[in-house]
């Protein structure tokens, strides 16, 4: 699936000047996986020499979702509400997940993993892991500021096509004046 993750990575590059890929070990198949994430989902920082190491996501699951991802974890609010008329209406309920993924402070070279409960304010993993599963690149960054997030390459050659536009649209215009001949004033003559 890495092709498919790179053609939405080299889009949001190009479109928002950074991008998000997770890269995890499929243990069952043996192989490694890549998956493009939405951009809209995380925050992230850098260190001291500019390298994106730290991410915050932010994401909605459903408490069916949650419990395929982490079976021996079962939220309080997790139960039949006594208004349901369906016992299994709880699954299809939504609950916000905070990943935090930073560079250990207690194990060299390490990542700290924690996901968070933001409905039930409740961790439910906590991890050292020898890697960061989540990869950051950027199209350009502003050299006198701290700010993480890439330019977009599509932003520098927006001014240009808006100008461009622009003018095509007063040809038009001139063009279908021209032939309107019962709008010709004495001086457009």
């Amino acid at each position: 699936n890495f092709v498919c993750a790179i053609n939405t990575i080299y889009m949001n590059n190009a479109l928002y000047g950074w991008y998000v890929m997770e890269v995890t070990k499929d243990v069952a198949k043996k192989q490694v996986c890549y998956r493009a994430l939405p951009i809209k989902e995380f925050v992230i920082d850098q260190n001291e020499r500019g390298f994106i190491d730290t991410f915050y996501r932010k994401v909605k699951f459903t408490y069916r979702q949650l419990r395929q991802r982490f079976p021996n974890y079962v939220p309080s609010s997790a139960t039949k509400d006594s208004n349901d008329q369906d016992p299994w209406a709880w699954l299809n309920r939504e609950v916000e997940l905070l990943h935090v993924v930073e560079p250990s402070l207690e194990h060299n070279n390490k990542f700290d993993s924690v996901y968070i409960d933001l409905t039930e304010k409740a961790i439910i993993e906590k991890k050292v892991e020898d890697h960061c599963k989540y990869i950051a690149g950027r199209a350009g960054t502003f050299s006198n500021t701290n700010d993480p997030y890439g330019f977009s390459p599509v932003m520098s050659v927006l001014p240009s096509t808006k100008n461009l536009n622009a003018v095509s649209f007063d040809i038009i215009k001139a063009v279908h004046h021209a032939q309107r001949f019962d709008l010709l004033a004495g001086e457009d003559i």
